[in-house]
């Protein structure tokens, strides 16, 4: 994963790292690792979880670890850190766990199809969708072995301008024309898709999708 010399800057800075003049990346990672192992540190997890034995489940990532193994723990307390990093970039933006993403979205799917419903109602049920969308997009983003990861994602806004264009078809096929009508008007179309057709995982630049299939 390629980052840009502005996100190598902007990570650095949410660590409390003083930006070198000539920063690459590499240099980059190598003084953000022990200052987000250092974060992770002060994170606390839970010792085990019922009816998983001597396993956890941590609900915020959606990770079962081993509380006896430090590589697990450390894994996750890293993964926890980085959750909070985006969160304070990018305040309000959903992280939902596979779970919770699927009950919104079940939820959701039938109110924005039903025309009976107030358009407002309507609209408000496709963004929950769309949020789950993007709080699949991005957690799958977040990387453990990856301390710049944080910063590679975007915010909801910006998502959502790739995400809408992304489907057209779909939204006017699933969602009817009227919801498709005012989401064309509420969207400009990006200058160049980040997100593939049909698609709802954020690529960037590369074209690139971090860690994990687009099938929810």
């Amino acid at each position: 994963m390629n980052y840009t010399r502005e996100q190598l800057a902007l990570a650095l800075t949410m660590l409390d790292i003083t930006v070198p003049a000539n920063v690459t990346q590499a240099s980059a990672t190598a003084l953000a690792r022990p200052a987000l192992r250092h974060m992770a540190e002060g994170i606390s997890l839970s010792e085990s979880t019922p009816d998983l034995g001597t396993c956890a489940f941590d609900p915020e990532t959606g990770y079962t670890y081993e509380p006896r193994e430090p590589g697990d723990c450390q894994m996750v307390r890293a993964l926890k850190a980085l959750y909070q990093l985006f969160g304070a970039l990018h305040p309000g933006a959903p992280l939902w766990a596979y779970e919770e993403r699927e009950a919104r979205k079940q939820e959701a799917s039938g109110r924005v199809r039903d025309e009976s419903m107030p358009m407002v109602d309507r609209i408000a049920a496709f963004h929950e969708i769309a949020l789950a969308h993007f709080a699949r997009s991005a957690s799958a983003s977040l990387s453990a072995r990856d301390p710049l990861s944080f910063v590679w994602h975007p915010g909801v806004q910006d998502y959502m301008r790739h995400y809408v264009y992304a489907a057209p078809r779909h939204a006017r096929e699933n969602y009817g024309e009227r919801v498709f009508a005012v989401l064309m008007l509420s969207y400009e179309p990006p200058e160049k898709p980040f997100i593939d057709p049909g698609k709802t995982l954020w690529t960037g630049e590369s074209g690139y999708t971090r860690g994990a299939r687009d099938d929810d």
